[in-house]
């Protein structure tokens, strides 16, 4: 049996009835899911096209499967790596796994992307300190078929590290679902990232920065896409706005910096691809509200030189500079870049500096604006933090 096979031999000789589902628990106990009903609309469109209980076929007016019942409701209170995953097979569109209560409320809906061809795997973190008792898939698209093969509970152990709000969605890589790497060693070499409609709504107007870690040999080259929709699950489709940002890494860890300024939409979603055959992995994603210069939090933007040249005065955190770090500059020896206005800015933040640091006749003494009025300063200036 195909389930079986998915769910480590564990379903080995185990009988199911047409249509019903596997579900293991989080020590390899299998039971079977127990189909209660489709949505009423539903209903007779399955009897007449003879769609099973796992199946959903939004060509023929069939938009979910059942709604399957755990056989003994599911608890997470309290734990922190409590997980579901299912297993699907087949082709459909928006599809979304939804979790019901004790009630039958649907109270909690997982997106899934589905890629390529084939049984695909989906896990994904279970809300905390709520009870499951169901289950259904569901697709909001128009073409397609598409079967729950099998179901379960598992910790879910995160080697990808993502902030609050990020949501892996697919990889190119065989992944025991989409938090989960087999090997240690191993990193997603092609991710796709959706933002949670949680996380998108604090995003809009407001500034942000996107993090990615990256891993890679010398000089390999990666696209970061950046899309006003869910990311397409192919590079180059999908439909809507996108922005794509090209970058070359250094060997072994690499910061990608992408801040709200560079970007003329509210992002939904992400993805890494490496170009021209190079070996690039993702070791993390986060994103992170800008404070304003001089609120609390509101500090340097790291960001590369293209990124600082690219960024429009008009998007700065305020009108007269904007403040950042060169990512490029080690840790230990960081670099700060003042973007000015102009050379009135500028003159008003560094002229007494330049005085005091390095002009003949005085060097060495603080003067006041009025003492330096009509003096020039420099174009440019560059001081060590000392």
């Amino acid at each position: 049996m195909i389930a079986a096979a998915l769910l480590s031999g564990v379903m080995a000789g185990c009988a199911l009835r047409a249509g019903a589902v596997p579900f293991a628990d989080s020590l390899g106990r299998v039971s079977e899911l127990r189909a209660e009903r489709r949505p009423v609309s539903e209903r007779r469109a399955a009897r007449l096209q003879h769609i099973a209980p796992n199946a959903l076929a939004p060509a023929l007016g069939v938009d979910a499967t059942a709604l399957f019942r755990l056989g003994d409701e599911l608890s997470v209170s309290g734990r922190v790596d409590g997980g579901l995953f299912v297993e699907l097979e087949g082709q459909a569109t928006n599809v979304t796994v939804e979790l019901y209560d004790l009630e039958g409320t649907a109270m909690w809906f997982e997106e899934v992307l589905l890629e390529g061809t084939g049984i695909r795997r989906h896990e994904f973190q279970l809300p905390r300190d709520r009870l499951i008792s169901g289950l259904r898939i569901v697709s909001g698209g128009e073409s397609g078929a598409l079967e729950l093969l099998a179901a379960g509970a598992r910790p879910v152990t995160r080697r990808l590290s993502f902030s609050a709000g990020l949501a892996v969605t697919t990889s190119h890589l065989a992944l025991v679902g989409v938090h989960r790497i087999e090997e240690p060693s191993v990193v997603p070499q092609r991710l796709a990232v959706a933002m949670t409609p949680e996380l998108w709504s604090s995003m809009l107007a407001k500034s942000w920065l996107l993090t990615l870690r990256l891993q890679g040999v010398e000089g390999a080259r990666a696209n970061v896409t950046l899309f006003d929709q869910p990311p397409p699950l192919q590079a180059g489709g999908g439909e809507g706005g996108s922005t794509r940002f090209h970058f070359r890494l250094r060997s072994g860890e690499s910061f990608v910096h992408i801040p709200s300024a560079l970007v003329a939409f509210q992002p939904r979603g992400l993805r890494m691809d490496g170009t021209d055959g190079t070996d690039v992995g993702v070791l993390s994603v986060s994103h992170e509200p800008l404070a304003a210069l001089g609120e609390d939090g509101g500090s340097a933007i790291p960001a590369d030189a293209e990124a600082i040249l690219a960024i429009d005065p008009t998007d700065w955190r305020q009108p007269a500079f904007e403040l950042y770090t060169w990512n490029a500059a080690p840790s230990s020896a960081p670099v700060l870049i003042f973007d000015t206005r102009d050379y009135r800015a500028q003159a008003a933040m560094f002229r007494r500096l330049a005085f005091f640091a390095e002009k003949r006749g005085y060097r060495g003494f603080v003067h006041s604006d009025e003492a330096l009025e009509g003096r020039r300063g420099w174009n440019a200036h560059d001081y060590t933090a000392t």
